[in-house]
C-alpha cells in the first residue's frame, strides 16, 4: 500500500497518515491522488504550482533528516502609502534573481508612492518580539527604502484600510548610505500601480 501511495504522488508520512489518504480515494471522499485537497505532488499541480517551482522550493530549504512542516499562505494585502513620496513619481529598485547566486543577475522592480504589503506586516498594538511596521517604528522596504510607519487609515467598523509612512531619501539598498540607519524589520512590498487582479482558489490544509 505504501508503494501504491508513492507512486500516486503521495508524500510518505508514515503508515497512519498513508492509510488515512488511501481510505479517502478509495471510498470517493475525493476525486482521487490528483484532487487539489490532498497533500500530493499531482494535487498540488491542480492547485497551480509548476515543476519549476517544486524543484526551487527543494533547492532553497535543502535536505534534512529531521522531519518538518513548511507553512504555506495566500496573500492578504493591504494598501501602504508612502506620504512624502511625489506622487506620479516612480523609480526601479533591484532584487537578485536567486539570493544566493549572484551570477543570475538581478530584475528591476518598479517603485511608487503606493505599494501593497503583507496586512501581517502591521501592528497597530505590536507585541514585544514584533519588529516589523508600527507607528513610530522603522523597517526596510526590501531592496528598497528604509520608511517610518506614521499610522494607519481605518473604515467605519475600525478595519485597517491604509498603513502610513514617510521614507528616508538617502537609504536605498545598495547605494552608500544604506547603512546609515540600522533596522530590525524587512518586508515584502509590491508597487500598487503596477499590480495585477489574480483570481486564487483556495483549499483548507488536508486532514
Amino acid at each position: 500500500m505504501l508503494g501504491h501511495a508513492a507512486a500516486a504522488g503521495a508524500p510518505v508520512r508514515g503508515p497512519a497518515a498513508q492509510r488515512k489518504l488511501i481510505q479517502l480515494v478509495e471510498e470517493r471522499y475525493v476525486e482521487g491522488w490528483d484532487d487539489p485537497r490532498l497533500p500530493t505532488l499531482a494535487g498540488a499541480r491542480r492547485r497551480g504550482y509548476t515543476p519549476e517551482g517544486f524543484r526551487l522550493f527543494a533547492d532553497r530549504i535543502g535536505v534534512a533528516k529531521a522531519d518538518s512542516w513548511i507553512d504555506y499562505s495566500v496573500l492578504d494585502p493591504v494598501k501602504f502609502v508612502i506620504d512624502n513620496y511625489r506622487a506620479g513619481q516612480e523609480e526601479e529598485c533591484y532584487a537578485p534573481n536567486h539570493p544566493q547566486k549572484a551570477e543570475l543577475g538581478r530584475r528591476a522592480v518598479p517603485f511608487t508612492r503606493e505599494l501593497w504589503i503583507e496586512r501581517e506586516d502591521f501592528m497597530e498594538s505590536p507585541s514585544k518580539d514584533y519588529f516589523r511596521l508600527f507607528p513610530g517604528n522603522t523597517v526596510r522596504l526590501r531592496y528598497g527604502y528604509v520608511v517610518k510607519c506614521t499610522g494607519c487609515d481605518k473604515d467605519a467598523h475600525g478595519n485597517v484600510t491604509a498603513v502610513r509612512c514617510e521614507y528616508l531619501p538617502d537609504t536605498t539598498s545598495g547605494t552608500p548610505g544604506a547603512e546609515q540607519v540600522k533596522v530590525k524589520g524587512n518586508i515584502h512590498w509590491l508597487s500598487a500601480r503596477h499590480a495585477h487582479a489574480v483570481e486564487a482558489r483556495l483549499y483548507e490544509p488536508p486532514l
